[in-house]
């Protein structure tokens, strides 16, 4: 649909729309090292006193009367003598292999084990033995060699960690009738559609986080937790989604469905809408060719990046009343239609602007168009009449050979970089009295085609970069009779540092300019 057919679209809200290559909410989900492991450090509430006093094992610390540590020591076999008081054992970073039901069995109090990074495999750890754990609260099973899950845990439980085994199957019991239990994290193992149960939290409302990601499910389980409150799903082979598989799930804000198998046909037209509490989705790197439809109006920041979308509809987003960033980067899109504050296309497939294609923007602020295949002739005159307010424009990574003409007076910062600029004239800038920012590296530019006079009224100017052309160029900015020089260089809003939704970094942009297609 054409920019201009929705400039008076009241469905339209301002919104920021990144399409540069940029994972964000995970404010109370484990932290998350260099391997893209969840990592998790288990809870240890004050201890209480009383009761004779334990007796610590070798090489184990015993902070506290009711807590044995044994983290790291290299064990081999469970430790003996541990007192029957001890409500918080950590045995994690050992060689354990098995772990035996009797001295497990008689930890009665035992509110925290931490069995994370052994060797246990699952026939070396008893099922039975959390029938006698009755007051166990936290699980930590991650980094070991289980194959099945255990058939039972505790009632008692608020957090699971069984990541990174090598589960195929989980059962009814493992995670189901547990209505305190709060947290599952069942990320990088095997396990498919077929290894989970129908009821798998039957009667556990209260489950607010569940990691499920890395593992090999085809369809998104149905009979969710209905408080979830976040859901990882990305890195499976996720193909479709069935109807009504998240028709309960009301309090759910994060859901990550990146690197899956999604095509349109895999999305009902209400997959999403039930989610009335959804800010963040991610469906990058998949094989959509369509915005979804029928997302809750309440997302904030939307990732369809590398997927196969060619072109956006008003249909798509116009539900959409607080999105705040529209992530396209890698796709195939020709033409764009939204009304944004910061519209970035970089690493698209276009090559022309044409005279209406900015119609209806008269809000933008900031548009990135670089990495295209942008011409001279490829942008019409008058292109710009239709962003009065524009303070930034990136237009680096084209095939310019010359700074565009009639450009908006308010523009403050001109990316021209990377480009095939030969000269600047002295008439160059007079449309743009208010640059503070030009920059101009890595063009053609010799010393005798940049001229002078082109930078005498910008009166504004504080950094001009003119660095990796043929020649050095030397230019004294207005009123400082000094040369400017590139070592105070501003950065584009892309050269930023991550944030915790996945928000892009230049570092991560990537730079696709092998295509022509026409923004008309």
């Amino acid at each position: 649909m054409p920019l201009g057919r929705l400039e008076k679209s009241s469905l339209w809200r301002p919104l920021l729309l990144f399409l540069s290559l940029s994972p964000l909410l995970l404010s109370q989900a484990p932290p998350i090292d260099d391997d893209n492991q969840f990592l998790y450090t288990p809870p240890i509430p004050p201890p209480s006193h009383g009761g004779p006093p334990p007796t610590c094992p070798a090489l184990c610390d015993c902070p506290a009367p009711e807590t044995v540590e044994c983290g790291g020591v290299d064990l081999t076999a469970f430790p003996g003598n541990l007192s029957t008081h001890t409500r918080h054992l950590s045995l994690q970073n050992n060689q354990l292999k098995e772990i035996p039901f009797e001295p497990l069995s008689r930890l009665t109090e035992l509110r925290t084990l931490n069995l994370h990074n052994n060797q246990l495999s699952s026939t070396g750890l008893p099922d039975e033995v959390f029938l006698y754990l009755s007051r166990l609260q936290y699980v930590y099973l991650a980094n070991n060699r289980l194959t099945v899950a255990p058939r039972f845990l505790p009632k008692s439980l608020r957090i699971a960690d069984l990541a990174a085994n090598a589960l195929t199957e989980v059962y009814p019991l493992t995670f189901g009738g547990k209505p305190h239990l709060s947290s599952v994290y069942l990320h990088n193992n095997a396990l498919e559609n077929a290894g989970l149960p129908d009821f798998l939290f039957n009667g556990s409302n209260s489950v607010s986080i569940l990691i499920l990601s890395n593992n090999q499910l085809s369809s998104a389980p149905s009979r969710l937790p209905p408080k979830l409150n976040k859901l990882h799903l990305q890195n499976n082979r996720i193909s479709w989604i069935p109807s009504g598989a998240f028709s309960q799930q009301l309090h759910l804000r994060e859901l990550y469905l990146q690197n899956n198998q999604l095509s349109d046909q895999g999305l009902q037209n209400d997959t999403f809408s039930k989610l009335r509490s959804l800010e963040y989705l991610d469906l990058s790197m998949n094989n959509l060719t369509r915005v979804p439809e029928g997302l809750p109006p309440g997302i904030t920041i939307l990732h369809l990046g590398k997927n196969r979308i060619s072109s956006l509809s008003a249909e798509g987003v116009s539900r959409v009343r607080s999105l705040e960033y529209l992530l396209l980067q890698n796709n195939e899109l020709t033409a764009s239609s939204i009304h944004p504050q910061e519209l970035w296309l970089k690493s698209n497939l276009i090559d022309r602007l044409g005279e209406d294609a900015l119609s209806g923007l008269s809000s933008l602020a900031q548009l990135h168009l670089g990495q295209n295949r942008l011409r001279d002739s490829g942008i019409a005159l008058g292109s710009w009449r239709e962003v009065p307010g524009l303070t930034l424009l990136d237009l680096s990574g084209n095939q310019l050979t010359q700074v565009p003409s009639d450009l908006p007076g308010s523009l403050e910062y001109l990316h021209l970089q990377e480009n095939r600029i030969s000269t600047v004239p002295p008439s160059a800038f007079l449309s743009t009295p208010q640059l503070r920012g030009v920059f101009l590296r890595y063009n053609r530019l010799t010393a005798l085609a940049v001229s002078q006079a082109a930078f005498s009224t910008l009166r504004h100017l504080q950094v001009l970069d003119t660095t990796g052309n043929p020649e050095p160029i030397s230019i004294q900015l207005h009123g400082t009779g000094e040369p400017a020089t590139p070592t105070d260089i501003i950065p584009t809003p892309t050269e930023t540092s991550q944030g915790t939704r996945g928000l892009p970094s230049q570092q991560e942009t990537s730079r696709h300019a092998d295509t022509n297609e026409t923004v008309q």
